[in-house]
């Protein structure tokens, strides 16, 4: 079933026979339309047939191609399970470095640190995106999302500069993004910034071992009296349980943003081919009507 699946959409995407991984890498229409169709099952809520067109396409990309990881960067982002978007984004990051969706792959990486409650963890992506993309765009990308880990941190001073930072960096259309940090910046008010400073890891020198000391003494602790082991059991399978349904709430929640965030991406990406088409038709057409003006008074 599964593979009489996967034949079927891959004929309705590339309509003929499957492609080698080095004609994957140079057909950038055919990376493109999976792509789409995968979207469109997806959204329809036919996540698993969606899932597979990816799946395939992925198995025929080339080693370290751009289609590679064009592919892996959607496969995560429309995966069930943040376990397997962070394996994707991962894989993108070590295998195909150079991706233009490198970027891209670390913000998302980061994004789910920050909603697992590990701003911490985050802050390495995060730090890694600045430091290698260095265009404003992306800075104000990355120093935002750097501001509000530092603030789950309690990190106010770091938190404010990474926000001068979007504020200075930040293009005039992102409209959303500088009234984001705008909402951010309400935290700062008597907050003394300092600016965030992002360089390499330092490893640091191992000092000598010095000589152990002297084994302490043990103090006696009285006998504690005995625990009803059976309550503390179901008490601690309690918060298991709440502590696991905690978790699987807020991945849900991250998922779904960072869909949401990437189509409405990928809407405006059409929206501004779209335009541009129109605006090279109607110059062509202006011209012909020129030309057979000119034609006509000869």
């Amino acid at each position: 079933m599964r593979a009489a699946l996967i034949t079927v959409v891959l004929t309705a995407l590339i309509a003929g026979a499957p492609l080698t991984g080095s004609s994957l890498a140079a057909q950038g229409p055919a990376v493109d339309n999976a792509v789409a169709r995968a979207r469109a099952l997806v959204e329809s809520g036919n996540g698993h047939a969606g899932r597979l067109v990816l799946d395939s396409m992925v198995q025929e990309a080339g080693m370290a191609t751009p289609a590679l990881g064009e592919l892996l960067y959607w496969r995560g982002l429309l995966s069930e399970s943040s376990a397997d978007a962070e394996r994707d984004w991962r894989r993108l990051l070590l295998e195909v470095p150079m991706s233009p969706r490198a970027e891209d792959a670390l913000l998302r990486l980061a994004q789910l640190e920050q909603l697992r409650g590990r701003p911490a963890e985050s802050r390495t992506y995060l730090e890694r995106m600045v430091r290698d993309y260095r265009e404003p765009a992306s800075q104000a990308r990355g120093f935002f999302w750097l501001a509000k880990a530092w603030f789950d941190e309690n990190d106010r001073p770091r938190a404010c500069g990474a926000l001068a930072v979007v504020r200075r960096d930040a293009p005039t259309n992102a409209v959303e993004l500088r009234t984001q940090a705008d909402d951010l910046g309400k935290q700062c008010r008597g907050v003394t910034a300092i600016a965030p400073s992002v360089s390499a890891p330092v490893v640091a020198a191992v000092p000598a071992a010095r000589p152990a000391a002297p084994p302490a003494a043990v103090p006696v602790t009285p006998a504690l009296p005995p625990v009803d082991s059976a309550r503390v059991s179901a008490a601690q399978r309690e918060d298991s349980l709440r502590v696991a349904r905690e978790t699987a709430a807020r991945e849900a929640a991250a998922r779904e943003a960072i869909v949401r965030d990437s189509l409405t991406e990928a809407a405006r990406r059409d929206s501004v081919s779209r335009a541009a088409a129109a605006r090279e038709n109607a110059a062509r057409e202006s011209a012909a009507r020129e030309t057979a003006a000119r034609d006509g008074g000869a």
